[in-house]
């Protein structure tokens, strides 16, 4: 069994080489003394998926073989879940082989652009994180965001939420993930949210009766609610004359389109809580403060349908809103 165990080993430094044929030819002759071990079956799928994908690793002139792999390492995530594939050795050995090469590649493809290309950037921002390079990661991943607006910010949002929450800057973090959630939620995939918190408020929210398809257009608000996202960016007299304008659209919306509430009830909620931000911490105007604070109770008792959601966040909502109450009469 020892000699069983180091051999794993062996296979699992192989595979971060990338020697694949190494592995095959060893991981099948220990399937002769082994014939029903689940991690040699699973070496060898891995194995036979990439040896089946080996033109990707290469640059080619007419192929941008970068965008390519990086799109062939989601399927491979897709291939290792239908395939109930669990051990974690083999799963972060393959990763550092290919995302090795990404780097590579991707830094390659924008270097040969003659435009300054925000896609490839987000795509090295997110190797670089989950190779364990976080400065490279944020350097990358500000510097896409300087470029310009555009509609994959929000997961560029995400991926600077990671980056500091893994070097444990969650002031940071917290302001990444609510400009992300605030600007697109339907660009937010839950499951590539790293940050724990976060992630297990997913959990609470769907076992409260929130569909689990809008469950991330809640996040924000129980986020709130919880104190999991403490700090947001402050905004400037245009982004809050705009902020205005998207709370006075989901108002008039919502009165008329009772089939879209699921989406735009958290959405406006989430808005009311921005605002509630710039009047307590920017301007420091209480009276417009308890405004919106009336308005969030309301939104929340009338709109809410799933009884255990409508009371868990009135609940909280109003123990926030009490001690808020207690700090303006000081």
């Amino acid at each position: 069994m020892v000699e069983l165990v180091e051999a794993k080993h062996r296979l699992y430094q192989l595979l971060s080489e990338g020697k694949l044929e190494d592995v095959q030819r060893e991981a099948l002759e220990l399937m002769e003394v082994y014939p029903q071990d689940k991690d040699l079956e699973e070496i060898l799928a891995t194995v036979r998926f990439w040896r089946a994908r080996q033109e990707y690793f290469l640059l080619h002139d007419d192929v941008e073989g970068g965008e390519e792999l990086y799109h062939q390492w989601w399927k491979y995530e897709d291939f290792r879940r239908e395939n109930h594939h669990t051990n974690l050795k083999v799963y972060q050995s393959i990763r550092f082989f290919v995302f090795s090469r990404l780097v590579e590649m991707l830094i390659e493809l924008y270097r040969s652009s003659p435009v300054s290309r925000k896609d490839i950037l987000l795509m090295l921002g997110e190797v670089f994180l989950a190779l364990g390079m976080v400065e490279r990661a944020i350097e990358t991943l500000e510097y896409a965001l300087s470029l310009g607006k555009g509609e994959e910010d929000a997961w560029t949002y995400v991926l600077l939420g990671n980056a500091y929450a893994e070097e444990g800057r969650e002031d940071l973090a917290s302001v990444m993930y609510n400009d992300a959630l605030y600007l697109n939620p339907p660009m937010v995939d839950l499951e590539k949210i790293s940050y724990p918190p976060l992630r297990k408020l997913g959990d609470l929210i769907e076992s409260q009766g929130i569909a689990k398809d809008v469950v991330i257009e809640w996040l924000p608000v129980y986020a709130f609610v919880h104190g999991v996202l403490k700090h947001r960016r402050e905004i400037s007299p245009r982004a809050h004359y705009e902020l205005r304008q998207r709370i006075t659209m989901l108002e008039q919306t919502l009165k008329y389109d009772k089939k879209a509430i699921d989406v735009l009830l958290p959405r406006l909620i989430n808005s009311y809580l921005w605002l509630l931000d710039y009047y307590l911490y920017q301007v420091q105007a209480k009276e417009n403060a308890r405004v919106v604070v009336e308005k969030i109770l309301q939104v929340i008792e009338k709109g809410v349908s799933q009884t255990m959601a409508r009371e868990h966040l009135l609940e909280r909502m109003k123990g926030i809103f009490s001690h808020m109450e207690k700090i303006f009469a000081r």
